[in-house]
């Protein structure tokens, strides 16, 4: 995430990492020791080729999952930072 701070929700089993997804050593780090990758990549603040930041961030993802033996993602993008779609995110993650 690009700004954790901007994130509303908290849990003991939601860690939040702020960074950027093409950043393949910062991924590794943050994946590591997970049992799913959840990304919410919008594309309200990128500038240039959307479809292309979000198919390469997923590539880094795949390959550090690969790595690290993760086999579930959640992908919810361009879905920007509605708060129904963060509480039904946060819905998956927590078990609530």
């Amino acid at each position: 995430m690009r700004n954790k701070s901007a994130f509303p929700i908290q849990h003991a089993q939601l860690h939040v990492i702020e960074g950027d997804v093409s950043d393949r050593e910062k991924v590794s780090e943050a994946i590591s020791g997970k049992d799913i990758v959840v990304s919410a990549l919008g594309t309200n603040q990128i500038e240039g080729d959307e479809v292309f930041m979000m198919s390469r961030a997923m590539e880094v993802f795949v390959e550090s999952m690969k790595k690290h033996g993760i086999e579930r993602v959640l992908a919810i993008g361009g879905l920007g930072r509605a708060s129904h779609v963060i509480q039904w995110s946060a819905g998956i993650v927590t078990g609530k």
